[in-house]
């Protein structure tokens, strides 16, 4: 599993500065989270209660007028061993993988 990081940064007075860094992650047992689209930014904002309630969803990074998008994250399984036993003639066992 491969994933992006953006890390922002900026000296006094200059333009923020980004760099994405990717980093390979094998997960050894257990399920894990992948970031399949994060949240735009600045596309959404604290109201506060006099300004009545949020206007819509949490839109995606790749979120247009008319193509809307949402932050979307996917929990993997590790890969599950499967086996089915017989006793037909003689006792045997098959896997699946």
């Amino acid at each position: 599993m491969s994933v992006n990081y953006e890390v922002h940064w900026s000296r006094l007075g200059d333009a923020p500065q980004i760099m994405t860094i990717n980093c390979l992650f094998v997960a050894a047992h257990g399920p894990y989270l992948q970031i399949i689209e994060e949240p735009k930014q600045r596309g959404f904002r604290f109201r506060y209660e006099c300004e009545g309630p949020s206007h819509g969803g949490l839109p995606g990074a790749s979120s247009e007028k008319n193509k809307k998008t949402y932050p979307t994250v996917r929990v993997s399984l590790p890969q599950p061993h499967i086996s089915s036993y017989s006793s037909v003639p003689a006792p045997s066992v098959f896997l699946f993988m």
